[in-house]
């Protein structure tokens, strides 16, 4: 269970809007640059849950890019971090969708 289940409206009490905010770390393994698959679905349990309790959940992630550099196998630089992000992008759009 996350943090979220420690009942948001004592600490939003007005606000049904909740932005949530995934990095890179978080979003792929640092060393392999690999997908957190196990990370990815207790994520989104939990912003379904919020979303059962009524609230509107928005997500930005930066994390597209370290997920894409694995299956290009280049290091980055300015030229392959877009490359990167557009094969990673992938990735963030099936975990939330599963």
């Amino acid at each position: 269970m996350c943090a979220f289940r420690m009942k948001p409206e004592l600490i939003l009490p007005n606000q049904k809007r909740i932005v949530v905010k995934i990095g890179s770390s978080l979003l792929a393994n640092p060393e392999l640059l690999t997908p957190r698959w196990a990370f990815m679905q207790r994520l989104m349990e939990d912003i379904t849950n919020l979303r059962n309790d009524g609230y509107e959940v928005i997500i930005c992630s930066s994390g597209a890019v370290a997920l894409g550099l694995n299956m290009i196998g280049e290091p980055r630089n300015r030229w392959t971090s877009r490359q990167a992000g557009g094969c990673g992008m992938r990735y963030a759009i099936i975990a939330q969708c599963v």
